[in-house]
């Protein structure tokens, strides 16, 4: 009996010292960027730049006005090409404050690591643009 419990306490260390130089896997975080626009009209995203691991999720927030989030792609209105070639392009169309609630979220997971580049469709030429680093 005292042999078998000296097996199992021996395997178990041995378990323990074959995973000691490994990571734990890392757990994908969430990243919130926030649609905003003042009183006074000017209007950003808040972070205007994130910089994230590949796996993350980017959620954005809509707090004020009227926003979109929009790769630069030339599937969305023949933008340029400004993330990578392999990434999967998005675009929100117009989330308001209130619909379609209130704090309207936006999520998208980034599996492709690179540069993205985005922009908010009636703010665009207003400068409400915004940077992702995967």
């Amino acid at each position: 009996m005292i042999g078998g419990a000296v097996k199992v306490l021996l395997v178990a260390c041995l378990v323990d010292i074959a995973t000691l130089g490994r990571a734990a896997p890392a757990t994908a975080a969430v990243v919130e960027i926030k649609l905003m626009q003042t009183r006074a009209g000017k209007t950003y995203f808040d972070p205007v730049g994130v910089r994230i691991a590949t796996g993350d999720t980017v959620r954005w927030v809509q707090l004020s006005g009227f926003h979109s989030t929009t790769a630069y792609h030339p599937s969305n209105d023949n933008h340029e090409l400004r993330i990578p070639a392999s990434a999967k392009p998005w675009d929100t169309d117009i989330l308001l404050t209130d619909y379609p609630k209130s704090g309207a979220t936006f999520e998208h997971v980034f599996t492709v690591p690179g540069v993205y580049d985005y922009f908010c469709r009636p703010h665009e030429m207003a400068g409400m643009v915004g940077r992702i680093v995967v």
